[in-house]
């Protein structure tokens, strides 16, 4: 548009860098003078203009992130009113949706935040473009080459249709709230079970954890696994790689590998390692007595 200023602008109203997000503002002649009878709004939305001349030029805050490429283009990031905060994480539902529009067998998605269980989730509605329904292991894997682990949808829910608003556009407010895939609660039977439930539950930021919770269906991404590993270690004293977490998905089956990795750690102490331990242990005992 003639007479039309874009900048990408920081918090303070400075230009960010080539291919780094920021807000975009318009100025120009073709900027309207405010909100009518609006104060508030005016003054939040039309700000002065720090790269124009003219007395009592202003900027219009748009709201919405963009950046701009090497080759001059800008690009439209999404709404900043619809960026969510999930597990200390900014996210932007719009990438994630486009992402999934783009893989194949999906016709149409909605991304937004549901509570479940206890927690705010990041939930994908979305389409098959066909009968059968993509399973969410194949979902999740596809998107993880092109998105950050913590934007990864922690549930996904096939709908015939994303419901839409009378004049076309998705409505939100519409869309089924899921059901957690681990409804029973099953409380843990062992100590081991009940350490590793209380690990769970501390780094996941949840209530409690049963014993068959699905660790990615509570909110579990791979960020949040090597701090429970690091947690297994200093409480057990055994290292459980990432991969054991990834394929032993519940407290029980986890529970089962860490103390399968205990014992093996007790058995490859020598004699010499296992009478200085329990010498020590004797030792300890008579200085309590």
């Amino acid at each position: 548009m003639d007479n039309v200023r874009v900048h990408v602008l920081d918090d303070r109203l400075r230009p960010v860098g080539i291919g780094l997000p920021g807000e975009i503002y318009v100025a120009g002649t073709g900027l309207a003078r405010g909100c009518h009878g609006a104060p508030a709004m005016t003054a939040e939305r039309f700000l002065p203009d720090p790269f124009s001349a003219e007395p009592g030029g202003r900027l219009y805050r748009t709201g919405d992130p963009g950046r701009w490429t090497r080759d001059g283009t800008l690009e439209f990031l999404g709404r900043a009113d619809r960026q969510l905060k999930i597990r200390g994480y900014r996210v932007e539902p719009g990438k994630v949706e486009t992402a999934l529009r783009a893989l194949p067998g999906i016709r149409d998605a909605a991304v937004g935040p549901a509570p479940v269980a206890g927690m705010v989730w990041l939930v994908a509605w979305y389409v098959p473009d066909g009968a059968a329904a993509p399973a969410r292991e194949e979902l999740r894997d596809r998107l993880a080459g092109g998105l950050p682990d913590y934007m990864l949808p922690d549930l996904f829910v096939p709908l015939a249709a994303i419901p839409a608003t009378a004049t076309g556009k998705p409505d939100r407010k519409a869309l089924p709230v899921p059901e957690g895939a681990s409804t029973c609660y099953l409380a843990p039977r062992n100590a081991c079970e009940t350490a590793l439930a209380g690990i769970w539950a501390d780094v996941l930021g949840v209530h409690r954890v049963g014993v068959e919770d699905d660790f990615f269906e509570i909110g579990g991404q791979s960020l949040v696994a090597t701090r429970i590993t690091a947690r297994i270690l200093d409480t057990f004293g055994v290292d459980v790689p990432l991969r054991a977490l990834f394929e032993q998905r519940t407290v029980a089956a986890l529970a089962r590998v860490v103390e399968e990795r205990v014992a093996a750690e007790v058995d490859s102490l020598s004699e010499e390692e296992f009478l200085a331990t329990l010498s020590q242990g004797e030792g300890e005992g008579e200085g309590d007595g």
